[in-house]
């Protein structure tokens, strides 16, 4: 009987030790560092952008359901002051605001692993 106890009284000890599972916040894969360096040979904002998110799984679309600008956008030169020769990283979400120009827009569906492009000023 008293070996009992003793088992009833270390579960129940066990139990309210903490063992149940602390939930953990997903990561947002746009938010992850990647370095600012990119190939000569890339001299758009939509390559560019797509070489940074292919890292973490996204892809960039140019057509429906994207915003009709989003090809335009997507083919204009890389901004000048867009820090592309460089080893300082940055998160991807920011890399690729700062590949667009000021009137442009970042869109992105995490839901899919999408993003696109359209007028307007980013947050």
């Amino acid at each position: 009987m008293r070996s009992l106890i003793y088992i009833l009284v270390l579960a129940f000890l066990l139990a309210g030790c903490g063992f149940h599972q602390k939930q953990v916040e997903a990561i947002d894969p746009m938010r992850v560092p990647v370095r600012m360096r990119i190939p000569n040979q890339i001299k758009t904002v939509g390559d560019a952008s797509q070489y940074y998110a292919k890292t973490v799984g996204y892809r960039l679309i140019t057509s429906y359901p994207a915003p009709s600008e989003s090809a335009g956008i997507a083919s204009n030169p890389i901004n000048l002051l867009a820090p592309t020769d460089t080893v300082e990283v940055f998160p991807i979400r920011e890399g690729i605001l700062m590949l667009l120009h000021d009137s442009d827009r970042l869109v992105i569906d995490r839901e899919h692993k999408l993003f696109s492009f359209e007028k307007g000023i980013s947050e």
